[in-house]
């Protein structure tokens, strides 16, 4: 159970480091084109942070004029592992 929290964590930081990132560039307040599409691997909505952070990426990559993807797991690493394999595939 421990190792599971850690994985759903560390995709978490990624996740955050990544919007960082493209928080940081100049970004116009008018989308023009899209510029990129972003996926982020969460827990599920369910839990109130969660709910709160998963909210607050899809604000920050609209601003940022980026499409995002939330794929939400229940602490299923297996299932997890199949979002990350097709998303790769």
């Amino acid at each position: 159970m421990f190792k599971k929290i850690l994985v759903m964590l560390t995709v978490l930081a990624i996740s955050v480091t990544a919007f960082s990132v493209v928080g940081a560039q100049d970004i116009s307040e008018d989308c023009e084109a899209v510029a990129g599409e972003l996926i982020a691997f969460t827990p599920a909505r369910s839990e109130r942070y969660v709910n709160g952070l998963i909210t607050g990426l899809q604000n920050e990559a609209a601003n940022a004029c980026y499409e995002i993807t939330i794929l939400e797991n229940e602490f299923n690493q297996a299932e997890q592992d199949q979002q990350v394999q097709q998303q790769l595939a």
